[in-house]
Protein backbone atom coordinates (compact mmCIF):
# COMPACT_ATOMS: atom_id res chain seq x y z
CA UNK A 1 0.00 0.00 0.00
CA UNK A 2 1.15 3.41 -1.34
CA UNK A 3 1.73 5.50 2.12
CA UNK A 4 -0.26 8.94 1.24
CA UNK A 5 -1.70 7.35 -2.30
CA UNK A 6 -3.32 4.65 -4.21
CA UNK A 7 -6.81 3.11 -4.11
CA UNK A 8 -6.21 1.18 -0.66
CA UNK A 9 -4.66 4.12 1.10
CA UNK A 10 -7.15 6.49 -0.40
CA UNK A 11 -10.51 3.62 0.53
CA UNK A 12 -9.12 3.16 4.14
CA UNK A 13 -8.40 7.04 4.75
CA UNK A 14 -12.16 7.54 3.15
CA UNK A 15 -13.54 4.47 5.79
CA UNK A 16 -11.50 6.36 8.85
CA UNK A 17 -11.16 9.98 8.36
CA UNK A 18 -14.17 10.75 5.67
CA UNK A 19 -16.74 7.80 6.55
CA UNK A 20 -20.27 9.93 6.76
CA UNK A 21 -19.27 12.27 3.20
CA UNK A 22 -18.01 8.83 1.95
CA UNK A 23 -20.99 6.48 2.92
CA UNK A 24 -23.64 9.58 1.90
CA UNK A 25 -21.60 9.56 -1.29
CA UNK A 26 -22.52 5.80 -1.91
CA UNK A 27 -26.45 6.18 -1.24
CA UNK A 28 -26.75 9.06 -3.42
CA UNK A 29 -25.16 6.99 -6.04
CA UNK A 30 -26.90 4.16 -5.97
CA UNK A 31 -29.58 5.39 -4.09
CA UNK A 32 -29.49 3.91 -0.89
CA UNK A 33 -31.94 4.83 2.17
CA UNK A 34 -31.03 2.41 4.87
CA UNK A 35 -27.68 2.30 6.73
CA UNK A 36 -24.70 0.90 5.08
CA UNK A 37 -23.00 -2.22 6.99
CA UNK A 38 -19.59 -2.18 5.60
CA UNK A 39 -18.03 -5.52 6.69
CA UNK A 40 -14.87 -6.43 7.95
CA UNK A 41 -13.20 -8.35 4.73
CA UNK A 42 -10.21 -9.22 4.16
CA UNK A 43 -8.41 -10.97 7.36
CA UNK A 44 -4.86 -11.71 7.45
CA UNK A 45 -5.86 -15.66 8.50
CA UNK A 46 -8.58 -16.07 5.51
CA UNK A 47 -6.29 -14.36 2.79
CA UNK A 48 -3.84 -17.19 3.55
CA UNK A 49 -6.73 -19.72 3.35
CA UNK A 50 -6.12 -22.78 1.09
CA UNK A 51 -10.00 -23.55 0.76
CA UNK A 52 -10.26 -21.64 -2.04
CA UNK A 53 -11.36 -17.89 -2.64
CA UNK A 54 -14.62 -17.71 -2.39
CA UNK A 55 -13.88 -19.10 1.34
CA UNK A 56 -11.66 -16.06 1.77
CA UNK A 57 -14.78 -13.87 1.87
CA UNK A 58 -15.35 -14.53 5.75
CA UNK A 59 -18.65 -11.93 6.03
CA UNK A 60 -20.52 -15.33 4.41
CA UNK A 61 -19.33 -17.31 6.62
CA UNK A 62 -22.19 -16.97 8.97
CA UNK A 63 -25.10 -16.63 6.66
CA UNK A 64 -27.07 -19.79 5.80
CA UNK A 65 -26.41 -19.91 1.86
CA UNK A 66 -22.65 -19.84 2.92
CA UNK A 67 -22.56 -23.88 2.60
CA UNK A 68 -24.89 -24.24 -0.14
CA UNK A 69 -22.67 -21.26 -2.20
CA UNK A 70 -19.10 -22.55 -1.26
CA UNK A 71 -20.24 -26.22 -2.66
CA UNK A 72 -21.21 -24.85 -6.10
CA UNK A 73 -18.43 -22.32 -6.22
CA UNK A 74 -15.80 -24.81 -7.54
CA UNK A 75 -18.12 -26.11 -10.80
CA UNK A 76 -18.09 -22.22 -11.55
CA UNK A 77 -14.44 -20.81 -10.61
CA UNK A 78 -11.09 -22.35 -10.23
CA UNK A 79 -10.69 -22.51 -6.64
CA UNK A 80 -6.80 -21.89 -6.20
CA UNK A 81 -3.71 -20.16 -7.46
CA UNK A 82 -3.65 -16.56 -9.55
CA UNK A 83 -7.38 -16.70 -10.62
CA UNK A 84 -8.42 -15.85 -6.53
CA UNK A 85 -10.68 -12.95 -6.52
CA UNK A 86 -9.79 -10.40 -3.94
CA UNK A 87 -11.80 -7.67 -3.19
CA UNK A 88 -11.10 -4.22 -2.00
CA UNK A 89 -14.51 -4.16 0.22
CA UNK A 90 -17.78 -5.83 0.67
CA UNK A 91 -20.72 -3.97 2.61
CA UNK A 92 -24.38 -5.21 2.50
CA UNK A 93 -27.72 -3.11 3.12
CA UNK A 94 -30.10 -5.63 4.14
CA UNK A 95 -30.29 -8.52 1.78
CA UNK A 96 -28.06 -6.76 -0.94
CA UNK A 97 -24.49 -7.49 -0.97
CA UNK A 98 -22.17 -4.46 -2.62
CA UNK A 99 -18.53 -5.76 -3.95
CA UNK A 100 -16.20 -2.92 -4.05
CA UNK A 101 -13.58 -2.04 -6.44
CA UNK A 102 -11.58 1.20 -6.13
CA UNK A 103 -9.15 2.48 -8.44
CA UNK A 104 -6.91 5.35 -8.13
CA UNK A 105 -5.02 6.01 -11.76
CA UNK A 106 -6.14 4.63 -14.98
CA UNK A 107 -4.13 1.93 -15.91
CA UNK A 108 -5.75 0.23 -13.24
CA UNK A 109 -8.68 -0.56 -15.05
CA UNK A 110 -6.40 -3.32 -17.74
CA UNK A 111 -4.90 -6.34 -15.94
CA UNK A 112 -3.78 -9.40 -17.77
CA UNK A 113 -5.01 -12.88 -17.12
CA UNK A 114 -2.47 -15.66 -16.34
CA UNK A 115 -2.91 -18.40 -18.75
CA UNK A 116 -3.93 -21.65 -17.47
CA UNK A 117 -4.84 -25.04 -20.11
CA UNK A 118 -6.44 -26.46 -16.42
CA UNK A 119 -8.79 -23.37 -15.58
CA UNK A 120 -9.39 -21.07 -18.35
CA UNK A 121 -12.03 -23.63 -20.07
CA UNK A 122 -14.05 -23.46 -17.26
CA UNK A 123 -13.48 -19.27 -16.66
CA UNK A 124 -14.77 -19.14 -20.55
CA UNK A 125 -17.62 -20.80 -19.92
CA UNK A 126 -18.37 -19.00 -16.59
CA UNK A 127 -17.75 -16.28 -18.99
CA UNK A 128 -20.02 -16.86 -21.67
CA UNK A 129 -22.74 -17.98 -19.74
CA UNK A 130 -22.58 -14.32 -18.03
CA UNK A 131 -22.30 -12.82 -21.42
CA UNK A 132 -25.57 -14.81 -22.63
CA UNK A 133 -27.60 -14.15 -19.52
CA UNK A 134 -27.46 -10.41 -18.85
CA UNK A 135 -25.75 -9.20 -22.15
CA UNK A 136 -26.39 -8.92 -26.05
CA UNK A 137 -23.20 -9.24 -26.63
CA UNK A 138 -20.75 -10.40 -30.17
CA UNK A 139 -18.29 -10.89 -27.31
CA UNK A 140 -17.60 -14.36 -26.34
CA UNK A 141 -16.38 -15.87 -22.82
CA UNK A 142 -13.00 -16.29 -25.18
CA UNK A 143 -12.95 -12.36 -25.85
CA UNK A 144 -13.11 -11.56 -22.16
CA UNK A 145 -10.71 -13.76 -21.11
CA UNK A 146 -8.18 -12.63 -23.16
CA UNK A 147 -8.85 -8.73 -22.65
CA UNK A 148 -7.39 -6.28 -21.18
CA UNK A 149 -10.25 -5.67 -19.14
CA UNK A 150 -10.41 -9.07 -17.51
CA UNK A 151 -10.78 -7.90 -14.08
CA UNK A 152 -14.01 -6.75 -14.96
CA UNK A 153 -15.13 -9.29 -16.87
CA UNK A 154 -14.42 -12.06 -13.70
CA UNK A 155 -16.23 -9.67 -11.19
CA UNK A 156 -19.25 -9.33 -13.93
CA UNK A 157 -19.24 -13.17 -13.67
CA UNK A 158 -18.86 -13.35 -9.72
CA UNK A 159 -21.62 -11.41 -9.69
CA UNK A 160 -23.38 -13.39 -12.28
CA UNK A 161 -22.68 -16.35 -9.61
CA UNK A 162 -24.00 -15.06 -6.36
CA UNK A 163 -27.72 -13.77 -8.71
CA UNK A 164 -28.35 -17.11 -10.09
CA UNK A 165 -27.97 -18.42 -6.63
CA UNK A 166 -30.53 -16.06 -5.02
CA UNK A 167 -28.37 -13.70 -3.83
CA UNK A 168 -28.80 -10.14 -4.99
CA UNK A 169 -25.23 -8.94 -5.30
CA UNK A 170 -24.19 -5.19 -6.83
CA UNK A 171 -20.60 -4.19 -8.23
CA UNK A 172 -19.45 -0.95 -6.61
CA UNK A 173 -16.41 0.42 -8.51
CA UNK A 174 -14.99 3.94 -6.31
CA UNK A 175 -13.08 5.87 -8.82
CA UNK A 176 -10.76 8.26 -7.09
CA UNK A 177 -10.09 11.81 -8.05
CA UNK A 178 -6.77 13.47 -6.93
CA UNK A 179 -6.05 10.04 -5.19
CA UNK A 180 -2.74 9.18 -6.78
CA UNK A 181 -0.66 12.48 -5.28
CA UNK A 182 2.30 11.63 -3.94
CA UNK A 183 3.58 13.07 -0.99
CA UNK A 184 7.09 13.53 -0.42
CA UNK A 185 9.35 14.09 2.56
CA UNK A 186 11.94 17.29 2.31
CA UNK A 187 13.02 19.97 4.79
CA UNK A 188 10.24 21.48 4.05
CA UNK A 189 6.73 20.21 5.27
CA UNK A 190 5.31 17.22 3.14
CA UNK A 191 4.76 18.47 -0.85
CA UNK A 192 3.12 16.70 -3.42
CA UNK A 193 5.13 15.12 -6.11
CA UNK A 194 3.52 15.71 -9.69
CA UNK A 195 2.07 12.59 -10.54
CA UNK A 196 0.51 12.13 -14.12
CA UNK A 197 -1.04 9.00 -13.05
CA UNK A 198 -3.98 10.84 -10.81
CA UNK A 199 -7.06 11.12 -12.33
CA UNK A 200 -8.28 15.25 -11.84
CA UNK A 201 -11.65 14.83 -13.80
CA UNK A 202 -14.85 13.03 -13.45
CA UNK A 203 -14.79 13.26 -17.54
CA UNK A 204 -11.30 11.19 -17.66
CA UNK A 205 -12.41 8.95 -15.63
CA UNK A 206 -15.99 8.17 -18.07
CA UNK A 207 -14.13 8.48 -21.07
CA UNK A 208 -11.70 4.99 -19.76
CA UNK A 209 -14.52 3.85 -18.49
CA UNK A 210 -16.48 3.39 -21.87
CA UNK A 211 -13.02 1.91 -23.52
CA UNK A 212 -13.22 -0.64 -21.35
CA UNK A 213 -17.27 -1.28 -21.62
CA UNK A 214 -16.92 -1.04 -25.09
CA UNK A 215 -14.11 -3.61 -25.11
CA UNK A 216 -16.04 -6.22 -23.45
CA UNK A 217 -19.46 -5.38 -25.26
CA UNK A 218 -21.38 -3.84 -22.33
CA UNK A 219 -23.10 -0.20 -22.07
CA UNK A 220 -24.36 1.62 -19.13
CA UNK A 221 -28.28 0.09 -20.00
CA UNK A 222 -26.85 -3.45 -19.92
CA UNK A 223 -25.31 -2.81 -16.17
CA UNK A 224 -27.66 -0.86 -14.34
CA UNK A 225 -28.99 -2.05 -11.30
CA UNK A 226 -25.87 -4.52 -11.45
CA UNK A 227 -22.75 -2.36 -11.28
CA UNK A 228 -22.32 1.05 -10.56
CA UNK A 229 -19.66 3.90 -10.51
CA UNK A 230 -18.85 5.87 -7.82
CA UNK A 231 -16.41 9.40 -7.96
CA UNK A 232 -14.78 10.46 -4.69
CA UNK A 233 -12.63 13.80 -4.37
CA UNK A 234 -9.74 12.79 -2.22
CA UNK A 235 -9.63 16.49 -1.64
CA UNK A 236 -11.95 16.77 1.01
CA UNK A 237 -13.16 19.97 1.69
CA UNK A 238 -11.94 21.27 5.52
CA UNK A 239 -14.47 20.85 8.36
Amino acid sequence: MGLGYGSEYQLLRALGHHRESFFQTLRNTIGIDESINWKDYPTDRNSLSLDGEFCEIECFKMEPFYKELNSKWPDFWPVRGHNAQNWDGIFNVGDDWYFVEAKAHISELKSKHKKSIKSDALISRSFQETIDDWFESAKSGDDWLRSPYYQFANRLAFCHFLRKNKINAHIVNIFFLNGFEKPQETRDPLKIVDDKLSVKTIDDWEKAISKEWEQLGVNKASLSGISYEVFVDCLYPEN
